[in-house]
């Protein structure tokens, strides 16, 4: 199964949304569509950024 690499910028209300779509991805679309692999979060609000990161399960 391929990974799909993710670089989420923005951690508030969108940025979670997306994070929740991606991660769901392989449920909704089978497994030809891969798996989400979260890389790095980025936000002008470091806090937010760091609580994302962590939730999602992000590297970076």
């Amino acid at each position: 199964m391929k990974e799909i690499r993710i670089g989420l910028v923005g951690s508030g209300w969108m940025g979670k949304a997306h994070s929740s779509a991606l991660a769901d991805a392989e449920m909704l679309f089978g497994p030809e569509y891969g798996v989400a692999s979260f890389e790095m979060v980025a936000d002008s609000n470091e806090a937010a950024a760091k609580a994302r990161r962590k939730e999602a399960g992000a590297k970076a």
